[in-house]
């Protein structure tokens, strides 16, 4: 009666376990009467849409769809050939479709015979749905693998390709067969810097081994052929820290663009050197002004001390120019115009350099200005060379014209003794016989002299005219002061004898200068001749010679009747040629003092002369010194 009693319990406490299982459970005969059926069986039954079924009663009621009976008897058919197997069904509950996993066994009594069968299912529709759902996500990123414009890989930390996408491979131009064969580890690996990556410097070694994100890490591949693929890649450890996702972006483009433009860069830079320019450009919306680095050098200026904007840039302007400049830049703006315009700076040292700015004008679709981009060309030898030039063609107008003043007072003076001398020589032809010989000898004498002057006058003329083309020989040599004193003095001691005219020296024999003996003896000669023509009568005439550094000052001084002011302001211009007769009326052609300055320039000299009218004259020129 125990036993009885705790096999009563034992089968209720397994009805009690099995109606609470979550599990589908019933069992059949082999007329597919129900036998057994669990409470989540009945449950089952309704959530389809049927009844509870009651024991005894055929599972395979004709109240079913007719292709829900065909499917389950056939199963059931399956199971009574004595076979253990599973299979998936899906129910239409109420609350939709639900995925059931059937397990169906053969019931057999002790004498192992076959009884019926029992059926265990399970509602396996959240893990049919999270497989579906998981199916889908993996049809997703496999399509999102296969077409993604950039190269994804998984790899190992010894950066061993284990999967790809077609795009990792044509970034690599590797086929299938170089994948297989690792054909990518043969290659050379250079970092940024054109250095060879050492392994534990790898992006997937680094971010497995330090478990982090490796970004933007750029690699050069350089492939069988030589050429270099550059990429940039992202790397990420994941699947137990073993394996890492790499993402693969093909910069070689960029990096010829880069390469290319740094190239540019620098030759723009090689040639706003060469060229002297700097450019700039300024932003008017958010009104930055960018410098160039050629730029800072033309202002002087050094881009660690000075952040250039439209104020202190102008401030760098020459004030007389400031104005113009600002001007300029507000009508630019203004009137949607570009310009260009000279200027000057000040630079920090005080030096004045001119510039010279052209601009450009960038606008948006709208008309609107955006930007100023300029050029700044440092002009400033430029421009001192054309004041230069200026200078020189003012000097040579002023000589063409005093030359052309020259010209016609030469033609005037060469026309009146002329004049003159046809004159007399008309009388004496058409009175020969009628003057007696006195007349006749008297008007011969006048032409004679007319003669002597004009032949004066063309020898100086002719003197000059070679000394102003360069074609009188110029050979300085070393030269004994004293000796060539004296031979001037003793060639005009006759005409100084005339006058009874005193002519001294006091010059040394250790004086020595390094000057063209005929142009010495020219200039010397000249000076000494003018001071006898205007020293009256036992007069006085010295000869001075001193040294002055580099040079030797020759003086040449009379106490004659000395120079008018206003005559000696005009004495060595061509353009004011001035004659004065001498104190005994001796003539001049005018062209002596010419040819004397002429000659000491041509030493490198100087001459000039201090006068004090009615008590004489000091004439001086420099000429350079002999040391040797």
């Amino acid at each position: 009666m125990t036993d009885d009693k705790t096999s009563i319990a034992q089968l209720e406490l397994l009805d009690l376990i099995i109606n609470n299982s979550k599990g589908i459970i019933w069992a059949i005969d082999h007329d597919y009467c129900l036998l057994y059926a669990n409470k989540a069986y009945q449950n089952a039954l309704v959530a389809a849409g049927g009844k509870e079924m009651s024991i005894g009663q055929s599972v395979l009621s004709d109240e079913y769809p007719k292709e829900f009976l065909n499917f389950w008897k056939a199963n059931y058919d399956k199971c009574f050939n004595d076979e253990h197997f599973s299979i998936e069904s899906e129910m239409p509950w109420a609350d939709g479709i639900h995925y059931i996993e059937n397990s169906l066994n053969p019931i057999k009594n002790t004498n192992g015979i076959l009884i019926g069968l029992v059926v265990t299912s399970l509602d396996i529709s959240d893990r049919k749905r999270a497989e579906k759902a998981l199916k889908i996500s993996e049809e997703k990123w496999r399509t999102l693998f296969e077409i993604l414009p950039v190269g994804v890989s998984i790899r190992d930390k010894d950066n061993n390709i284990l999967e790809s996408n077609p795009e990792l491979n044509r970034i690599l131009d590797l086929t299938k067969s170089d994948l297989e064969n690792r054909k990518y580890q043969q290659r050379k690996y250079l970092n940024s810097d054109n250095q060879q990556i050492q392994a534990d410097e790898f992006p997937s070694n680094r971010a497995i081994n330090e478990q982090k994100i490796i970004r933007n890490f750029e690699i050069g591949i350089v492939k069988e052929n030589g050429t270099t693929i550059w990429t940039k890649v992202n790397t990420a450890p994941f699947i137990n820290h073993t394996k890492c996702v790499i993402v693969t972006t093909d910069i070689t483009k960029s990096k010829q663009v880069e390469q290319a433009l740094k190239e540019k860069e620098e030759n723009l830079t090689e040639a706003q050197i060469v060229g002297n320019v700097g450019h700039w450009e300024y932003n008017i919306v958010n009104q930055k002004l960018f410098w160039s680095d050629h730029l800072y050098i033309i202002n002087g200026m050094s881009n660690n001390d000075f952040q250039p904007n439209l104020q202190n840039s102008l401030e760098l302007c020459h004030v007389d120019d400031r104005e113009k400049i600002k001007n300029a830049l507000i009508n630019s703006i203004q009137h949607k115009t570009n310009f260009d315009v000279e200027y000057r700076i000040v630079t920090k040292s005080g030096k004045t350099k001119y510039l010279y700015a052209k601009t450009l004008i960038k606008f948006d679709e709208n008309k609107n200005p955006l930007r100023i981009i300029g050029t700044v060309a440092d002009i400033t030898d430029r421009k001192q060379a054309e004041l230069i030039i200026q200078q020189q063609n003012n000097v040579l107008k002023k000589i063409n014209t005093d030359k052309d003043r020259f010209i016609t007072i030469l033609g005037h003076d060469l026309k009146s003794p002329f004049n003159s001398i046809l004159g007399f020589l008309s009388l004496l032809t058409q009175n020969v016989r009628k003057y007696d010989i006195d007349k006749i000898e008297s008007q011969i004498n006048i032409v004679n002299n007319s003669a002597q002057n004009t032949f004066k006058l063309l020898e100086d003329i002719l003197m000059w005219v070679r000394a102003n083309s360069g074609k009188i020989p110029y050979e300085p040599q070393k030269l004994n002061f004293a000796t060539i004193c004296n031979e001037v003095i003793e060639n005009l001691k006759l005409t100084a004898n005339t006058k009874n005219i005193t002519i001294n020296h006091f010059a040394t024999d250790e004086i020595n200068i390094f000057a063209d003996i005929n142009m010495l003896n020219t200039v010397l000669r000249n000076l000494v001749s003018n001071s006898i023509k205007f020293t009256n009568k036992s007069g006085r005439i010295d000869i001075y010679a001193e040294k002055n550094h580099s040079n030797i000052i020759i003086t040449v001084s009379d106490n004659g009747v000395g120079i008018e002011p206003d005559t000696l302001k005009k004495l060595f211009e061509i353009s004011q040629k001035a004659t004065t007769d001498g104190t005994e009326n001796e003539k001049g052609t005018g062209l002596g003092l010419l040819l004397c300055k002429e000659f000491v320039e041509k030493h490198g000299g100087e001459i000039w002369v201090e006068s004090d009218f009615g008590k004489g004259s000091d004439f001086k020129f420099t000429m350079p010194l002999c040391n040797d």
